[in-house]
């Protein structure tokens, strides 16, 4: 065998071996950097089965006046942030880093960003009409507007995001410059810093593990969330 054709077959080799590797990387329990923990609380049923925080339904008024709820996101991994008219700095960060990732991700169809204002204003929903103005925006791949259940407790009961104090207010707000990964139970899966490009880059390697476990076997599945 000439040295053209070693090269074809180790090629050939390789292709084929290829799905063999994928497979034992996905499926085996050792390889724990391809999974993420779920995060939140969790509680354990009379079964002795895990029982994770689930964020319940939410829905939200986008520029068109029209309600998103999480039947329109059903199936779908979520990242979800929060835009503030009044902070117009960090929001340009988040907006920036919001468009990498839909830059990365906008041929992923089960995969949408979501971004709500931080709170229940309804002019708030201006903002969202500006992004999407100024940004291109594959349709349906950023979703923006005005949350319609109340935003402070959605965030700190359901995101648990941290308490700070509001630099307007003496009134307790949290800390609306995080990204929140949900997978398509509505898990809670990574916690980023929306305004550091080095987090957003780790939220996009989270964002693909959590896509790659729809392939990992369930049974492997069940033994990792119970870590």
């Amino acid at each position: 065998m000439n040295k053209t054709n070693r090269k074809k077959a180790a090629l050939l080799f390789a292709v084929l071996l290829f799905p063999s590797i994928l497979y034992v990387v996905f499926s085996s329990g050792k390889h724990t950097f391809l999974y993420r923990p779920i995060l939140g609380p969790k509680t354990v049923n009379v079964d002795g089965d895990t029982l994770y925080h689930s964020v319940s339904p939410f829905s939200f008024t986008n520029c068109a006046q029209n309600k998103v709820s999480m039947e329109d996101l059903k199936g779908k991994i979520i990242v979800l942030g929060f835009y503030n008219n009044s902070d117009s700095l960090s929001s340009a960060r988040i907006y920036t880093q919001m468009m990498t990732l839909h830059e990365k991700f906008k041929t992923t169809k089960d995969f949408v960003l979501v971004s709500v204002s931080v709170n229940n204003d309804p002019e708030s929903v201006s903002g969202a009409c500006r992004v999407e103005s100024q940004f291109p925006i594959e349709k349906g791949r950023w979703l923006l507007g005005v949350l319609d259940n109340d935003v402070y407790e959605f965030a700190t009961q359901q995101l648990f995001l941290d308490l700070e104090e509001s630099k307007t207010t003496n009134s307790p707000s949290f800390n609306y410059k995080k990204l929140v990964l949900l997978d398509k139970s509505r898990r809670i899966r990574s916690y980023s810093d929306a305004l550091q490009y080095a987090e957003t880059k780790i939220l996009g390697d989270d964002i693909k593990v959590v896509i790659a476990e729809d392939f990992i076997p369930k049974k492997n599945k069940t033994k990792k969330e119970e870590i």
